[in-house]
């Protein structure tokens, strides 16, 4: 990784370079570097101010969506660490970082996002799912729990047919999530 890091820094000194190109379905630089786990070069380009941390592939990803999808929570540390990313930039599908996140079981990844005031937790995707929601569909207990800590979660919102991240939890037979749901005093059972 220090050779495509002294590369990169070779590109960036260079004004003709713009390190904002995109590739045919829109990933940049810094989509790729953050899609493949290396903060180091990360770090090196957000280090550059012609940067924009917040372009979109043809998908509507970000670097920060890449890197919270793949796991890399050393990556989403050094995104979240630059004031000019916005973390609740959503993709097509209207998932932003964290519902992506949750959803996938990352619970690092959920944690570093959760840590960061200018996450909305109960943002939504197009079907209006919440990063709670995606995280009991599936299971992910771990996750539920770490959502259900942080007092911005609404744990009783619903999506576009009135179904909440309980009965999500429920009819999918996860029982440790339902467990942890209803131990929540905030939950509504009855929605």
């Amino acid at each position: 990784m220090r050779a495509c890091a002294g590369s990169v820094k070779l590109l960036l000194a260079n004004g003709r370079v713009d390190p904002n190109i995109a590739e045919q379905n829109g990933n940049t630089a810094l989509m790729g570097a953050a899609d493949k786990g290396h903060a180091s070069v990360v770090t090196l380009l957000l280090a550059d101010d012609r940067v924009d941390p917040n372009i979109t592939n043809q998908d509507g990803y970000t670097a920060l969506m890449w890197a919270a999808k793949e796991r890399h929570a050393s990556v989403v540390m050094v995104l979240l660490a630059d004031d000019r990313v916005e973390p609740n930039m959503a993709n097509q599908n209207g998932c932003t970082a964290l519902v992506r996140a949750a959803k996938e079981g990352h619970a690092p990844v959920v944690t570093l996002l959760l840590a960061d005031d200018r996450v909305d937790p109960n943002m939504a995707n197009q079907n209006g799912n919440t990063a709670l929601m995606g995280a009991a569909l599936q299971g992910h207990a771990s996750v539920v729990a770490l959502l259900l800590a942080d007092d911005r979660v609404d744990p009783n919102m619903a999506d576009q047919n009135g179904v909440t991240a309980l009965i999500l939890a429920a009819h999918g037979g996860h029982a440790p999530v339902v467990t942890l749901l209803l131990a929540d005093d905030r939950v509504d059972p009855n929605m």
